[in-house]
């Protein structure tokens, strides 16, 4: 005999479960021990025999009904039906007439409106079909949605858009549909895995779901879709993907032997004042202000004007660099653009592996933090907008930690002593 579950008999009906459970008419209804199951073949029949004859209606297991068909059960005075791109209302008037309502979405508002001339279901589908003939239905290809959503939502609010560019061009490589309704969550799931086969961590997947979600809820409010196909995908876990790589001293010197020459005093004011890349590579001598040693920053990540100490080796890179005048562009520091290629050349052939240019900015939270040991004033250094992302740099100062406790004098434990005390005077009572 083929049972199912009450989750399962509400995901065919349609309707809560808690709603199956108080529902005591349902029929196949079986105990066994203290859980409910219902036979398999009843609950069929059931909704067979509760299908409302009418045209053009979709399939029955979209169908979700509240209350009974048109000649609803006694008590019942509303009922409400939904096709995934409408929905029908129904009220029992006090004179037991019925009247019908249309329930939509358009432009991302929901609408409602009567039917006035609609005496049966029927009708009021066809209204509802009519109704939605021009907006319910529209199709849109995922290449063609993501160069819409790209132009109209992520260029217009990101000062930097590249890096949302290129994961809409690697989710326009898998999803190749002609209309958005062909998404499903399975597909999600594959797209997921072909990432983290690419290389991506787990944290980076999610931003891509992340991104497609979104996309795909705006597709949801203009009548692209039904339903959102990433609604039910989960995220994978981000616990223990903040793994800081922090440059030891034999590898910072092992490094500046390598570090071309122009780069280095890039490298040093990385390291000394803790500024992201672009952050250094858009200072201006305008602000520079070796007087007060004080280094100001406009182009942050949040947006927000920061001031940086300058510290002595800092102080002596850009007095060289003022001597020389080793840039006239736009009165910049620097000539290079991009020094992230001589440094992965310079890290090769140190032997310096898996270290990144921005890995130089966590070594010098992790060695302020342990040289001041003050997290409020290393988050300000940084431009953090919350201590919690500045709280992460604590743990990465383990080997300073480690080093620590082995500098501690090498004593035994009183219960040590104790014990070897007992084994000494045990020995010369035996002897």
């Amino acid at each position: 005999m083929n049972l199912l579950s009450p989750r399962q008999v509400a995901g065919v009906l349609g309707i809560h479960v808690q709603t199956v459970y108080r529902n005591k008419a349902l029929p196949g209804r079986v105990k066994i021990g203290r859980l409910t199951r219902f036979k398999a073949r009843e609950i069929e029949n059931y909704v067979d025999s509760r299908t409302i004859p009418c045209r053009n209606l979709p399939p029955k297991h979209d169908i979700i009904v509240l209350g009974g068909g048109e000649s609803m059960p006694k008590g019942k005075h509303k009922a409400y039906y939904s096709f995934g791109y409408g929905a029908i209302l129904v009220r029992r008037r006090k004179d037991g007439t019925l009247r019908f309502y249309l329930d939509y979405r358009e432009d991302g508002q929901r609408q409602r409106e009567i039917i006035p001339r609609a005496a049966t279901l029927e009708d009021a589908v066809n209204a509802l079909k009519q109704k939605l003939a021009i907006y319910g239905r529209k199709t849109q290809s995922f290449s063609s949605w993501a160069d819409r959503y790209l132009d109209s939502h992520i260029k217009p609010h990101l000062k930097k858009p590249r890096t949302e560019e290129l994961r809409l061009e690697n989710l326009k490589t898998w999803f190749k549909v002609d209309d958005l309704r062909r998404i499903t969550p399975t597909m999600v799931d594959e797209f997921r895995a072909w990432r983290l086969r690419e290389g991506n961590t787990r944290a980076t997947v999610n931003r891509y779901v992340a991104l497609l979600k979104t996309m795909l809820n705006r597709a949801l409010d203009e009548g692209y879709l039904e339903h959102n196909p990433c609604k039910k995908v989960k995220q994978y876990s981000e616990r223990n993907q903040d793994h800081i790589r922090i440059l030891s001293e034999d590898e910072e010197v092992r490094l500046y032997a390598e570090l071309a020459d122009h780069i280095k005093p890039i490298v040093t004011i990385a390291l000394n004042t803790g500024l992201r890349l672009g952050e250094i590579m858009k200072l201006k001598w305008s602000d520079v202000d070796l007087t007060k040693n004080l280094l100001k920053v406009e182009n942050t990540k949040a947006g927000k004007v920061r001031y940086v100490p300058i510290s002595n080796q800092s102080s002596h890179v850009f007095a060289t660099l003022a001597r020389a005048r080793v840039s006239q562009r736009a009165g910049s520091l620097f000539a290079i653009r991009n020094p992230k290629t001589g440094f992965k050349a310079a890290c090769r052939r140190a032997g310096i592996l898996g270290l990144r240019f921005h890995d130089l900015r966590h070594t010098f939270a992790s060695r302020l933090l342990s040289a001041c040991e003050n997290i409020e004033t290393t988050r300000q250094l940084l431009g953090h907008s919350s201590l919690s992302v500045t709280q992460k740099y604590v743990h990465s100062g383990i080997d300073q930690a480690r080093k620590a406790v082995e500098s501690l004098p090498n004593l035994s434990h009183p219960c040590h002593i104790e014990k070897s005390n007992n084994l000494d005077m045990a020995s010369k009572l035996v002897n």
